[in-house]
């Protein structure tokens, strides 16, 4: 099976993640369908491609994923073949739980569940109509870990990880795996400031210390687990939730 003749979509495409990976399949010849939520920039060098169309998308909105998809694939000409999904959204408030404001924490673990939720509903359809696909969704170390003044992210991730696991189960044509990274090595200032920015690098240090690598997961890492679980020579690796940690458990 030739991948340029399927459409990649990556969602959360706008992120630092997301845009090194779009540029990276970009570069490969895949025709790409980009979902972001309010910017674009870190994309603009893909805008002019004929291969590539970029849509602003609200995940929460199921109506308006199955909308974008289906205008996007349109507009590319080619089937769905594979999804990256790497849209999130980080636990703002950085409180323990029994601090936290319920309402934030409800609209943290909805976001999140709720996106996944619509992206593969809006999905699936087409891939099951191919008899193929290739679903990959970001997760997160603390599915295994919890995390400490997070506990609304932790939750929606560890429930992503089961969503996938019941993909996989309904689904023996699609591949559905979760990649669940610890930190990723970004640029913390393009995306966060004030107090949760100070959070974020304290989180960052500590986990530094504490991993036998002393180090990051870098975006390249996280590109080299997504071009093996994008591969249609993967038949029967689906439903895992795969840890980048440096031997961190």
């Amino acid at each position: 099976m030739d991948p340029m003749h399927k459409t990649l979509l990556i969602t959360g495409a706008n992120g630092q993640l997301g845009s090194f990976l779009a540029e990276r399949y970009a570069s490969a010849g895949y025709p790409l369908l980009l979902f972001y939520h309010r910017r674009e920039d870190r994309l603009a060098n893909l805008l002019d491609s004929e291969q590539v169309i970029c849509m602003q998308v609200d995940l929460r909105d199921g109506e308006a994923v199955t909308s974008a998809l289906r205008i996007g694939l349109a507009q590319l000409g080619k089937p769905l073949g594979y999804l990256i999904h790497t849209a999130s959204t980080r636990s703002s408030d950085a409180l323990p739980l029994h601090l936290a404001d319920t309402q934030v924490w409800k609209e943290i673990f909805d976001s999140n569940l709720e996106g996944v939720f619509n992206i593969l509903k809006s999905c699936l359809p087409y891939m099951q109509a191919e008899h193929f696909g290739r679903i990959i969704l970001l997760g997160s170390s603390v599915t295994r870990s919890g995390l400490a003044s997070g506990s609304a992210y932790a939750a929606a991730k560890a429930a992503i990880s089961n969503l996938a696991r019941s993909v996989a189960l309904e689904n023996p044509c699609i591949c559905a795996n979760v990649i669940s990274p610890g930190p990723i090595d970004t640029v913390l200032e393009e995306d966060y400031s004030g107090e949760y920015l100070e959070f974020r690098r304290q989180y960052f240090e500590t986990y530094k210390k504490q991993s036998p690598t002393h180090s990051l997961v870098s975006r390249s890492e996280i590109a080299t687990l997504c071009d093996s679980l994008i591969s249609d020579q993967l038949k029967s690796l689906s439903g895992e939730e795969i840890f980048i940690t440096g031997g961190l458990h």
